[in-house]
C-alpha cells in the first residue's frame, strides 16, 4: 500500500476516500485519531510540527496513480 493524501483534518480523507470508492478504488485511513495522541483537539493544527500525527489515506500499489489523480 502508499500513501495517497494526508491533511490536518480528517474530513478532506473521509471525502477523497468516498471520491476513490465512487471509482471502485479500495482505500484504508490510517491516523484518524493521531491527534489524541498529541494531546490536540482535532483537527492537527496546519502549522504543527506534527505531521505524523494527520490523518492518510493509502491505496493499494496498482491503484497509486489514478488516486494520485482523484486527490490532486
Amino acid at each position: 500500500m502508499k500513501r495517497v493524501f494526508t491533511a490536518p483534518s480528517v474530513i478532506p480523507c473521509d471525502f477523497l476516500r468516498s471520491m476513490l470508492d465512487a471509482e471502485g478504488i479500495d482505500s484504508a485511513l490510517k491516523n484518524e485519531g493521531g491527534s489524541a495522541m498529541t494531546g490536540n483537539a482535532l483537527p492537527v493544527p496546519s502549522g504543527s510540527e506534527l505531521p505524523w500525527a494527520w490523518p492518510e489515506v493509502w491505496v493499494n500499489d496498482e491503484d497509486f496513480e489514478a488516486a494520485s489523480q482523484i486527490a490532486a
